[in-house]
Formats: C-alpha cells, sequence, structure tokens
C-alpha cells in the first residue's frame, strides 16, 4: 500500500484538493493497521473497514 499510495500522491501532487479513499473488505492480511498509520500521516487518506467482503 506504500507503494501505491507514493504513486497517487505524486500523480495527484499538482491537483490542489484531493482524497484517497482505500476500502479493507474484510481482508486478512493485517492491512488496517498500515491504514490507519496512513491516515494519521495524511489527512487526505480516508479508510474504511469492513469486517466482511460483500
Amino acid at each position: 500500500m506504500e507503494i501505491l499510495y507514493s504513486e497517487l500522491s505524486q500523480v495527484l501532487e499538482p491537483i490542489a484538493n484531493w482524497e484517497i479513499i482505500i476500502v479493507d473488505d474484510g481482508s486478512d492480511d493485517d492491512s488496517f493497521p498500515v491504514l490507519k498509520k496512513m491516515v494519521n500521516e495524511d489527512s487526505r487518506i480516508v479508510a474504511i473497514r469492513f469486517f466482511k467482503n460483500f
């Protein structure tokens, strides 16, 4: 996810106001703590967590 964030933020840099919304759809790979860290470091990131995949 860090690589995706890095790439997206570079592409979006020229845009004044942007937001990245990332959804954890019930994954079991412990990715949500990584998302929470990213949210704490950059307010333009929103993390949503579902406990099951719809």
